[in-house]
């Protein structure tokens, strides 16, 4: 028996997806909702930072926290446009994402001055792995969503990259991968962000009507 799309689609809801930097991610997103009970179809427009969910036609329940839940899993952020407010525009500083990519800097450097200028090379140690933990929790997350899609992209080179070195006991190239890679990607994901609520904010100049 055929079953239409009318009959299988219902509620359709649009989130706004935060720390998206490549389309890899988008694709993560995309397979992290869709596997979710309830949910009919989950589409990511890398371009314009959205997530589209449709719900079953039968789902009778908020699927929106299941939702939000599964992207931060995955290791991103997701904001429902049905309820967003003017503090989802948030300063950098405030975001958890870029706190730990400054905090793995930050120990990457701290470890640094232990190990040359004070020579404290157990002190160093632990600032360096305080710096791949802060920085890797985001993409380490993402590398284990991919992983699940039985899905090799650069979340999860860089993850075994990082592994490896700690397990050859090169702390500070550990520290050092996990530091630049968090700030990159956080530089990358600011940029695609800012692109897109300039894209944003032009579209609300286009006027109503128009003389031909």
């Amino acid at each position: 028996m055929s079953v239409s799309a009318e009959e299988v689609a219902g509620v359709r809801t649009v989130f706004d997806i935060r720390g998206m930097d490549c389309m890899d991610c988008a694709r993560n997103v995309a397979t992290a909702v869709e596997r979710l009970p309830g949910i009919a179809t989950a589409s990511v427009n890398f371009g314009a930072g959205t997530l589209t969910v449709e719900a079953e036609a039968n789902s009778q329940i908020d699927l929106t926290p299941k939702v939000l839940h599964a992207v931060e899993v995955a290791g991103y952020r997701a904001i429902s446009r049905d309820d967003a407010r003017p503090q989802d525009s948030r300063s950098v500083l405030s975001d958890r994402r870029s706190q730990l990519a400054i905090a793995s800097l930050t120990f990457w450097i701290v470890g640094g001055a232990f190990s040359i200028v004070a020579g404290q090379p157990s002190v160093a140690r632990i600032a360096y792995l305080l710096a791949v933990v802060a920085g890797g929790w985001a993409f380490s997350r993402a590398a284990v969503q991919a992983a699940r899609n039985r899905r090799i992209d650069m979340n999860v080179l860089m993850t075994m990259a990082i592994l490896g070195a700690l397990l050859l006991g090169d702390w500070a190239e550990a520290a050092a991968a996990a530091a630049l890679f968090a700030i990159g990607n956080l530089a990358q994901s600011l940029t695609f962000d800012r692109t897109r609520n300039a894209l944003s904010s032009l579209s609300t100049l286009a006027p109503s009507e128009a003389l031909r």
